[in-house]
């Protein structure tokens, strides 16, 4: 460079000048070039991973669109087995009503076959303790006369018992009056 320096004169100083400030362009270039180079590989991996998350959205999209179709066919089969259980949920129903009024029946029945029983006994012991020779004329001692009177009401509270049986047999409809009665 010393013997351009030599030829080219008081003007080389200008050349000088020209040539750093080309080469500090150059290096200016080169930082930029590297710069983009660097931008360029930021921006391929950020459309990677936009790319990658894109179709991972679309597999959610179609994995709740398989979902959202399962869930309403398994809603379908609630319903139509909910439908389908509907007449048979009556049914059982009844029954458990048909048991409670066979047991309520049984219940008035074995109270109605208590005092039948009861009956019978006082019936006995009014008839043994009526002498021998009495017609219907003589009047019984009062004891007697008590123990028919408590057979006499017990004859109408059966009657009542059966009553209320029938009417419970007929449907249920004596169940109040049943409870009034007990």
């Amino acid at each position: 460079m010393t013997s351009l320096r030599v030829e080219m004169g008081p003007g080389f100083e200008s050349a000088d000048l020209l040539t750093a400030k080309m080469n500090k362009t150059l290096e200016n270039i080169k930082v930029v070039i590297a710069c983009l180079s660097e931008l360029r590989a930021r921006e391929q991996d950020m459309e990677r991973k936009v790319a990658g998350l894109m179709l991972a959205a679309r597999e959610r999209e179609a994995d709740l669109a398989t979902l959202s179709a399962i869930l309403q066919s398994n809603k379908d089969v609630i319903n139509d087995a909910y439908l389908e259980m509907g007449p048979k949920r009556d049914v059982q129903q009844e029954l458990h009503m048909e048991q409670a009024m066979m047991r309520l029946r049984d219940q008035i029945l074995w109270a109605a076959l208590q005092q039948r029983e009861a009956l019978a006994l006082c019936q006995r012991e009014a008839l043994d303790s009526i002498p021998e020779g009495c017609t219907e004329t003589h009047a019984p001692d009062s004891s007697s006369a008590f123990r028919w009177i408590n057979a006499f009401q017990r004859i109408n509270d059966q009657s009542a018992l059966t009553e209320v049986t029938n009417e419970v047999e007929k449907g249920g409809r004596g169940r109040r009056r049943l409870a009034v009665q007990l």
